[in-house]
């Protein structure tokens, strides 16, 4: 009987043996495939250079940073970058007198508008949307009365004033067809 007992218990521990060798044996084949990933992405991680670069446009200044395994390709990646938003500044920039932004802001109303500057527009007619209002392109009056109020003043202006200039921001005051684009309120 004791005897009995004692098989038993080896039985029982070569099974719990073997039940907890299992689980140590599944438990490393469903981590390994996460370890070699890591490993392999810090093997990557080393080898990539990080290029920054810092610039001024469109009246702030702008930082891009790039990451590759090649020095000289995230280098001309920057450069590209910086070259496009130069392009870029040449129609978007409200900062210049001679662009299509500070024209549409100055009359009011843009015709022939530029592919690039459509885009922008139709791209802000989405962001406008997802954002419920938050984003919306029309608020240069709002911010020039900022401007205006704090170098006169001081401080911050009126509520009444900023009434006023609101009745101005509103996405739904512009449009965009094949004429070009204009402000429906001035």
């Amino acid at each position: 009987m004791q005897q009995d007992s004692i098989k038993k218990s080896k039985e029982e521990m070569v099974g719990r043996r073997n039940c907890l060798k299992l689980m140590g044996v599944f438990g490393l084949g469903l981590a390994a495939p996460a370890l070699i990933a890591k490993q392999a992405e810090g093997k990557y991680l080393d080898n990539l250079h990080s290029i920054s670069r810092t610039r001024p446009h469109m009246g702030t200044l702008v930082n891009i940073t790039i990451a590759d395994v090649s020095r000289d390709k995230a280098e001309k990646i920057v450069e590209q970058a910086f070259a496009k938003m130069t392009e870029l500044e040449q129609i978007l920039n409200r900062h210049s007198d001679n662009t299509p932004v500070s024209w549409l802001n100055q009359k009011g109303f843009l015709k022939d508008i530029t592919p690039e500057l459509a885009d922008v527009l139709h791209q802000s007619v989405y962001y406008n949307y997802i954002s419920k209002g938050a984003f919306d392109i029309t608020v240069l009056p709002l911010l020039e009365l900022y401007k205006i109020s704090y170098e006169k003043t001081g401080s911050s202006p009126s509520f009444e004033q900023i009434n006023e200039k609101m009745k101005l921001v509103n996405f739904e005051n512009i449009r965009i067809d094949k004429k070009g684009v204009r402000f429906l309120k001035d």
